[in-house]
């Protein structure tokens, strides 16, 4: 029952109506410590936790959008299994210099052999090299297609527009590279076992 009340979030159009949690209940405690954290770091905090049989879910900007940032990554790692045979994981890709953005500690060093998908997936997601996401971005057929798989998922609300480095850049109100906390806690809890 909990991973409806995301999906049911998820589902909804891709415009930025305000996202109906309705078994998401805000504990008092919980909100005057999320806002504590706010004010703390000059930032806001976006939190879904799903309920249980027991609990109400608990929620805070359910339905404002974030910025992807490096935590698409995961999201992209399984969009590479979900589109190809675990056979696929030993292709080797070739890149040259000028594919190399900033943030690449593992891409950097294997420019003279490549990378195998299965090592640019290690590297994207533990390292969070920048360089390896946007090779798997291609190899899995660009932008439209990891949002693609975004909606195959079920989440109509996410977004990916940019690659590494750029989608990093989100002024306030730009609604690029975003997602919101039940539609990433729903794409990451499920994502991998399509």
């Amino acid at each position: 029952m909990a991973a409806l009340v995301p999906l049911s979030a998820c589902a909804k159009a891709a415009s930025d109506q305000h996202l109906a949690s309705t078994m998401a209940v805000p504990s008092p405690d919980l909100e005057s410590r999320f806002a504590e954290l706010e004010q703390k770091y000059e930032a806001r905090l976006g939190v879904y936790v799903p309920g249980t049989d027991a609990t109400a879910a608990v929620e805070h900007r359910g339905d404002e959008r974030f910025a992807f940032c490096s935590t698409f990554k995961g999201l992209l790692g399984a969009a590479v299994l979900h589109r190809y045979s675990i056979a696929h994981l030993g292709t080797v890709i070739t890149y040259n210099s000028a594919d190399i953005r900033s943030t690449s500690p593992i891409t950097e060093q294997h420019l003279a052999t490549g990378m195998s998908i299965g090592g640019l997936c290690d590297a994207t997601i533990r390292y969070s090299d920048g360089t390896a996401a946007n090779l798997l971005l291609q190899d899995i057929g660009g932008i439209a297609a990891f949002n693609e798989y975004l909606r195959s998922l079920g989440d109509s609300v996410s977004r990916l527009d940019q690659m590494e480095p750029e989608l990093n850049r989100n002024p306030p109100g730009d609604v690029r590279d975003t997602t919101t906390p039940p539609c990433h806690r729903y794409g990451l809890s499920t994502g991998g076992s399509r």
